[in-house]
């Protein structure tokens, strides 16, 4: 029995580690945000799967954040007041979805929508992953969501001059032009060269 156990913790390990990192960097009202989403992501996961990407959304973008003297947190995006409460609504449904996969489903249909800061619920919903939306929506609501879009902030901001453009794709947190550049056409293509061998049938 030990053995057993050790074997699956082994392949459990492996697959892990073969999986590559994928950070997005977008915005909720971004247009090339939501095309990356809709032609090139969602297509990519589903025909590899978490086995092969481990999924690093970062709904903030070209935002900035700043923080009043009683501690209140104020927001300003690139698309507007509605873009900043659309990136809220993602990152509090990412912090209350906690699967992998539901956390994928939950992006690609918010992003898909023809509206995406109107979508939550709806994608909540239809994804599954939540028992009871109110938790997502009180902390939209709240001081909550605040810090959880800051955070999303101060990991966007480390960037600096690397986030020119939205989407910014990081593979294994490192950055290489080439691989954003191709990426927003052929991601499939960059993830399965970034696997190592032997590579996943999806990459054939």
């Amino acid at each position: 029995m030990e053995i057993k156990v050790i074997a699956v913790l082994c392949l459990a390990f492996l697959s892990a580690a073969q999986a590559v990192k994928v950070s997005v960097y977008y915005e909720s009202l971004c247009p090339d945000s939501m095309r990356f989403f809709s032609n090139q992501f969602h297509a990519t996961y589903q025909l590899l799967g978490s086995d092969a990407i481990t999924v690093d959304f970062l709904p903030y973008g070209k935002a900035t954040h700043t923080q009043d003297a009683n501690g209140q947190w104020s927001f300003q995006c690139q698309h507007g007041a509605e873009e900043c409460r659309g990136n809220k609504v993602q990152a509090c449904g990412l912090k209350y979805i906690t699967s992998p996969d539901l956390q994928e489903a939950y992006a690609h249909c918010v992003m898909s929508n023809s509206y995406p800061p109107d979508a939550g619920q709806a994608c909540a919903t239809s994804v599954g992953g939540v028992a009871d939306y109110s938790a997502i929506s009180s902390c939209i609501a709240s001081a909550e969501g605040d810090e959880a879009l800051v955070a999303y902030g101060e990991r966007t901001h480390a960037l600096g001059s690397i986030l020119s453009f939205v989407p910014t794709i990081i593979y294994d947190d490192v950055f290489d032009q080439d691989d954003q550049n191709e990426s927003l056409y052929n991601f499939r293509g960059v993830v399965c060269r970034h696997l190592p061998d032997p590579k996943p049938a999806g990459c054939a």
